[in-house]
């Protein structure tokens, strides 16, 4: 993570018993293992999320008001220049990918699905290629 100073992760996904809990155990063993390496990870979650899981880990969880991706809130509480945007969520546009990569930040997403036509983001993960 090298143009940052002092680099923390923000994840922006949900976990809920309606939602399920794939993607939030997807992004802990990403932050598990950046951890390991000294690279700091915060985790904000919409405002029906568990985030036992996430305590349980040791991370800090920031809980969104607004449902859904919350693009408007989530560009008010993060700063690009504090390091990179992990999303894993379905609720990610091909929009939402184009403003935060216009605002400045380095964009990640796990898509499993390759369900956008354009990934307006630094890295695309697809832990199912196909």
């Amino acid at each position: 993570m090298g143009e940052y100073q002092n680099p923390i992760l923000s994840i922006r996904t949900d976990s809920s018993a309606s939602t399920g809990y794939g993607h939030i155990m997807r992004c802990l063993a990403v932050s598990e293992e950046l951890t390991k390496l000294g690279v700091p990870v915060r985790f904000v979650l919409g405002p029906d999320s568990d985030r036992e899981p996430v305590e349980r880990k040791g991370h800090n969880a920031i809980i969104l008001k607004d449902s859904g991706l919350a693009t408007d809130e989530l560009l008010k509480l993060l700063d690009p220049n504090d390091g990179p945007l992990l999303f894993d969520s379905y609720d990610v546009s091909e929009q939402d990918l184009e403003i935060f990569s216009s605002n400045g930040f380095r964009v990640i997403l796990f898509d499993d699905a390759m369900r956008l036509r354009k990934y307006v983001c630094d890295l695309v993960v697809d832990s199912a290629p196909n």
